[in-house]
């Protein structure tokens, strides 16, 4: 099982609704800038564009927030109406997957708002997308650093982490984010596929059982995964052929499923 990722939470920021989805999108079409500032705003964002690289790298994008792209950009802002025009198209940009591009600019909205954690949290989150995991790392500990109980980043922190080997200080931070929210699916849950990595299985499965008692397929699964590395197969295809009875499965799952199911059966003959 993959770890969740999680951006930005739904009671985000001021200047948007829910979070930055297609909905805050939506939401601000509904009160457009005046045209003349729509089209010199537009005209920076264009050379700012201009100016992205293909693919983000470690060069491109600092902890500091600071970028060689940003300095291309000579206009300074300073008030509420220019977040929400650079979130705006951070939003359009993430939309079809330009997370450099996404990235450049809710690091131009953070210039305006260095404190903004729940800013923060969603570039560590773009970060971890495009594999720069140091760099999430800076960026959700800034985020945690204005907000420490700031679970979302504590998530973000500990998927970071663990991305780069330190699993142990992966489940540090997840303990932690219990402390502040135990009800926590996300975290319960990237906690025990950190214990199950780590070798932990009976702490992971007992995380497991919790959830799959309130219809979690995911963690159904793992508890599939849990039997079959203790070579319990026949409680292990159990887990598996439950999960597959689902319905809200992808079909990549499925067919891993299949496999397992399939491999099982050939062992148990």
């Amino acid at each position: 099982g993959k770890p969740f990722i999680v951006r930005a939470d739904k009671n985000s920021v001021e200047l948007v609704s829910k979070g930055f989805g297609t909905e805050s999108v939506e939401k601000n079409k509904t009160k457009p800038l005046k045209k003349q500032r729509v089209d010199k705003k537009r005209e920076v964002l264009e050379k700012t564009i201009k100016t992205l690289p293909a693919k983000i790298d470690k060069k491109t994008v600092k902890i500091s927030g600071k970028t060689r792209i940003q300095k291309n950009v000579k206009k300074k802002v300073n008030n509420k109406k220019d977040i929400d025009y650079y979130i705006y198209y951070a939003v359009k940009a993430e939309k079809h997957k330009k997370y450099s591009e996404a990235i450049t600019l809710y690091q131009k909205a953070l210039e305006i708002e260095q404190d903004n954690y729940r800013l923060l949290n969603e570039i560590a989150y773009l970060l971890i997308k495009t594999g720069n995991y140091e760099d999430a790392i800076g960026y959700a500990k800034r985020a945690l650093q204005v907000k420490s109980d700031y679970v979302q980043a504590m998530i973000n922190l500990s998927v970071a982490l663990q991305k780069i080997g330190k699993i142990r200080a992966a489940i540090d931070v997840l303990n932690s984010a219990l402390k502040w929210d135990p009800y926590n699916v996300k975290v319960k849950y990237n906690l025990a596929i950190l214990y199950e990595r780590s070798g932990e299985l009976k702490k992971a499965e007992k995380i497991f059982y919790t959830l799959s008692s309130h219809g979690n397929v995911k963690a159904i699964i793992g508890l599939g995964r849990i039997k079959e590395k203790e070579g319990r197969y026949a409680e292990a295809l159990s887990f598996y052929n439950k999960a597959l009875s689902r319905e809200d499965l992808g079909e990549d799952l499925k067919k891993w499923l299949r496999n397992r199911i399939f491999a099982l059966k050939q062992t148990l003959q």
